[in-house]
Parts: C-alpha cells; structure tokens; sequence
C-alpha cells in the first residue's frame, strides 16, 4: 500500500508537543493583541488626534508619540523612522 501521508509521521509524543506549542502560541498571541489594544488606548486617551484642527501638543507628546512610532516602527521590518 503506499505511503499518502505526504512524508509526516507523528508520534504520541511529537502530537503532545505540537498541542503543547499550540497552547503557547494561543497565549503569546492573546498577550501580544491585549498589549496593541492596550497601546491603542493609551495614544487615544493621553495624545491629541493627530488629524483634528487646532490641536496644541505638548513638547513631551510630540517627542513621546515619535519616540512611540519609532519604536513600533522599529519591529517591522524596512520600516523607517516616523515622518516627523
């Protein structure tokens, strides 16, 4: 009879450790979302917005909110520096 597994084969052990990568990756996935979120509502609450009329920024919100970019920006790849 031939092989229509395409090459894999799992053991009893190698399905615990996918199911156990799996968990992992579900709670470092929640984590990472929970922390966007989290930063998502922080520049909402404590910085202007950028697109509104009239708006008066701080210098401490101008350098923290490019600093912010620049960091984010830094974790994408070929991502350059903010435009400001």
């Amino acid at each position: 009879m031939p092989d229509v597994s395409g090459g894999i084969h799992f053991v009893a052990t190698d399905r615990h450790l996918h199911y156990a990568d799996a968990d992992a990756y579900r709670a470092a996935w929640a984590t990472f979302w929970g922390n966007v979120t989290a930063l998502e509502q922080i520049v909402q609450e404590d910085f202007p917005d950028g697109d509104g009329r009239g708006i008066a920024p701080t210098r401490y919100q101008v350098d923290a909110i490019r600093d912010l970019g620049n960091r984010v920006g830094a974790l994408v790849e070929g991502y350059g520096p903010a435009p400001f």
